[in-house]
């Protein structure tokens, strides 16, 4: 395979990506969403064999940075869910420019699959899509956010010089917060508490829905999504341990290996 460093421009702000060209024919083309925050750094590397996995298969992929992430410019606090999205629809026609005559989808992980859904119920020009434990509801995702930063903090320093009260009154008054070293700005914040991804449209094209989990069976959020999604969208769960919340080396391998062989079987149908 050969992988190259691209930048991609998008209204003033600069995307860092990664493109995986395949040494053979090229059968699918594929976006890969980063999930954010702390959950960002947690998964590079399980995100990076993905790709490494699905080049060898023959995809051509592409993984990026958003605004204000990673090696890409801006700060965070500057950006909001609808910047991420048009990040997401830059890179998509980044990828899209050198793989016309192939399929082309998005993946993602935790809120990356949120972006990736939102995206396809927006512009269904996606053939497929692989939702990696996408984050359903966005007010519950910054609750959990801000008990794992107080728990943190706790272990740290012995102590919690503020509430999660506190936290959520500030930005509810239009005051940022620090999440872990990220300023959370309040605009970003009533844009994660209006997620709902039962309420999103994806469309007519297949999608894998996958639960890493530890147990052998979906969660219960996504037994109810699954009924509420349309019988296009498979839904599978895979045992293994939540990485992107680790330190450590996870082997991703049992979510990789499903992800293809959903793949392989939808793109040759």
């Amino acid at each position: 395979m050969d992988i190259t460093q691209h930048i991609i421009k998008r209204d003033g702000v600069r995307l860092y990506a990664t493109l995986y060209e395949p040494d053979g024919d090229t059968v699918a083309a594929v976006l890969i969403c980063p999930p954010l925050l702390e959950e960002r750094k947690a998964a590079n590397r399980a995100l990076v064999e993905t790709a490494d996995n699905l080049c060898t298969d023959g995809f051509r992929v592409l993984r990026f940075d958003y605004s204000g992430c990673g090696d890409s410019t801006g700060e965070f606090d500057s950006f909001t869910m609808q910047d991420w999205l048009a990040d997401v629809a830059s890179a998509y026609d980044f990828l899209k420019q050198g793989s016309l005559d192939t399929p082309a989808g998005i993946a993602g992980l935790r809120l990356g699959a949120s972006l990736a859904a939102l995206r396809v119920a927006a512009e269904r020009d996606c053939d497929f899509t692989v939702l990696w434990e996408p984050i359903l509801d966005g007010s519950a995702y910054i609750q959990q956010e801000l008990r794992r930063s107080l728990t943190k903090e706790m272990a740290t320093f012995g102590k919690n010089r503020r509430s999660r009260t506190d936290l959520i009154e500030d930005l509810e008054n239009g005051k940022p917060i620090d999440l872990d070293g990220y300023s959370l700005s309040p605009t970003l914040y009533t844009n994660l508490c209006a997620l709902d991804l039962a309420r999103v449209d994806m469309g007519p094209k297949p999608a894998l829905v996958l639960n890493i989990t530890h147990r052998d069976t979906l969660a219960a959020p996504l037994v109810r999504l699954e009924e509420t999604w349309k019988p296009n969208i498979a839904f599978d769960a895979v045992q293994l341990q939540p990485f992107w919340n680790l330190v450590g080396y996870i082997d991703p391998s049992p979510a990789i290996e499903k992800t293809r062989t959903w793949l392989t079987t939808t793109l040759g149908e």
